[in-house]
């Protein structure tokens, strides 16, 4: 259960930094629209592309630290604008790639968190915890625009976009921390990566003896396979 609230915490990072160009647009921390409402999913397209490599590559649990922290690093840039530490021409490059990095990394970047929970849940809990899983990215979302739907003004603003920055910085930190302390590779991947034994096998142990799944290679370009 640990490792499955580190990947649902996950999943609301990714909606809370889904609505970081939105909130930065209407809390008129950028005039650009365009900076706001499409160029996180420009590149979150980009992250899409290469989420499936990733996770096949490093997988499922070092693909999720991996997009944590680039995560987070997105966010950092955004530091220096918020506080006004920069000149306009650097404040907007710094934006432009916080915004870029965080869009990439919450959209696109996603494939880790179902592909590890279908390797190691339970055949009788894996669909709803898929589903509970994803939903937290609607939460995610809730929690970042709700001050701005129920207050008003200024000061309201103010207090919007310090609430969505805050849960944006704790939730992934926290994701990471439990992720390092309690999420385990998943062993199809394992079995698949290192040849130590048999997918078959492995996906017996997964679903207590039984193998219900039929093993397939790979998640491809943002693609999720069972």
């Amino acid at each position: 259960m640990s490792a499955f609230a580190a990947l649902s915490l996950g999943m609301m990072v990714y909606g809370l930094a889904e609505s970081y160009g939105p909130v930065t647009y209407a809390s008129d921390l950028t005039k650009n629209a365009w900076l706001g409402y499409s160029l996180p999913f420009v590149f979150g397209g980009i992250g899409a592309l290469l989420a499936g490599y990733l996770s096949d590559r490093l997988g499922r649990r070092r693909a999720f630290i991996l997009t944590c922290g680039l995560l987070l690093l997105g966010l950092l840039l955004y530091i220096p604008v918020y506080l006004n530490w920069t000149s306009s021409a650097l404040g907007q490059a710094l934006l432009i790639a916080s915004i870029a990095i965080v869009g990439m990394t919450a959209i696109g970047l996603e494939t880790p968190i179902p592909a590890a929970i279908a390797e190691g849940a339970d055949p009788q809990g894996r669909s709803k915890m898929l589903v509970l899983a994803q939903n937290f990215g609607n939460l995610g979302v809730a929690l970042a625009f709700v001050p701005l739907v129920l207050l008003h003004g200024q000061a309201a603003q103010a207090v919007q976009v310090e609430t969505a920055l805050l849960l944006m910085y704790l939730a992934p930190m926290v994701a990471l921390i439990i992720a390092f302390l309690r999420a385990f590779e998943s062993l199809p991947w394992i079995a698949t990566r290192t040849g130590a034994m048999d997918v078959k096998e492995a996906w017996k142990q997964v679903d207590g003896g039984a193998a219900p799944v039929q093993p397939t290679a790979g998640l491809g370009p943002g693609l999720q396979r069972s």
